[in-house]
């Protein structure tokens, strides 16, 4: 079995005696057929990475070597929508590595999961080299009990607003949405492993819970997640005299939203304006504005953060479809602040 460690952009691997994967469900945005005589991006078989795109809808068959052309990427969505190139990268079943393909690398990669059992498709990022997303990835495919497809993101063709609706209640999410589920009162959180060194439950509650309607803000790193502070933040003594530097990041995250196998329990109004350059902090610190995804609870498995693209509606759908797949609680943070924790 290939280890994920040795694994990088110009790793050209198939599993021995690979399985029959099939044609994994994946809901088409292509009405028109324009690539109708592609290959399936899960084909192990092509010698190659290929190219095929997706859309808030679905995803195409691959294209051909040449791609498509300006006026047919207007075939794939209306005037409203938007469209991503993909790279194929790597199919991974449950703990095996499938197939990778050579693609030259990428800061951050895409996660294909297909529909299964009526349970529908999504589409996640994972930060960080390659090796990072085949461990997340089989995470995810155990879970999910499907195969999971590797992708490198080679743009984004915008076109308009991401939509704001999520598949349940409460429907429309935008960034001044507050909104509590009955259920939310009801709901034992499930715990995650803690950053901190010791662990400290005082700053506040765990992350998964959606009991109080303050929103919070917490921090994350390789290793863990503080509770979320409720009310202000820890200064830059508090934070290195808590959270052990060491070879990771650390992330600042306003918590926005906790969806749980696939209901939305509780969504929290945006309360930064703006991400921000706190006083005192490295000069490493940079003010990004992307939502992550921790998910967490699944049986077996360890949490996992993966990223949704820059919309709370986005990634309130995309939790919301990651959750019902995995049977887990996700917590959809958006990201007011990283700097290297070295």
């Amino acid at each position: 079995m290939l280890r994920e460690d040795r694994i990088t952009g110009d790793t050209d691997w198939t599993t021995p005696d690979p399985p029959d994967l099939g044609e994994p469900e994946l809901p088409s945005c292509d009405p028109s057929g324009v690539l109708a005589g592609g290959h399936h991006p899960f084909d192990i078989r092509q010698p190659a990475a290929s190219t095929f795109y997706s859309t808030d809808d679905g995803f195409t068959r691959c294209a051909p070597r040449r791609g498509l052309e300006p006026d047919e990427f207007a075939l794939l969505t209306s005037a409203g929508g938007r469209v991503t190139t993909h790279r194929t990268v790597a199919v991974v079943h449950g703990d095996d590595v499938v197939r990778v393909w050579p693609h030259g690398g990428a800061p951050a990669y895409r996660l294909v999961v297909p529909a299964a059992g009526g349970r529908g498709a999504v589409e996640v990022g994972v930060p960080g080299p390659v090796r990072h997303a085949v461990v997340a990835v089989r995470v995810v495919s155990r879970s999910a009990g499907v195969p999971v497809l590797v992708t490198r993101r080679d743009g984004v063709r915008e076109r308009g607003s991401w939509p704001t609706r999520v598949p349940v209640p409460p429907g429309e999410v935008t960034d001044d949405t507050a909104w509590v589920s009955a259920a939310a009162a009801a709901f034992v959180p499930p715990d995650v492993v803690d950053c901190c060194s010791p662990p400290d439950p005082t700053l506040g509650p765990l992350v998964a819970d959606p009991s109080d309607a303050r929103p919070g803000v917490y921090w994350s790193t390789n290793h863990g997640t503080t509770r979320c502070l409720l009310e202000g933040e820890l200064t830059p003594e508090e934070l290195t005299g808590r959270i052990p530097m060491g070879y990771t990041n650390l992330h600042l995250e306003e918590r926005r939203a906790v969806v749980h196998d696939g209901e939305v329990l509780r969504v929290w109004a945006r309360h930064r304006v703006e991400p921000v350059r706190e006083p005192g902090l490295p000069a490493s610190w940079r003010a990004p504005e992307d939502f992550r995804l921790l998910m967490v609870g699944a049986a077996g498995a360890a949490p996992v953060r993966l990223t949704a693209e820059p919309d709370v509606a986005a990634a309130v759908r995309a939790a919301v479809v990651l959750s019902r797949r995995m049977r887990a609680t996700v917590v959809v943070g958006r990201e007011v602040g990283q700097w290297a924790w070295h």
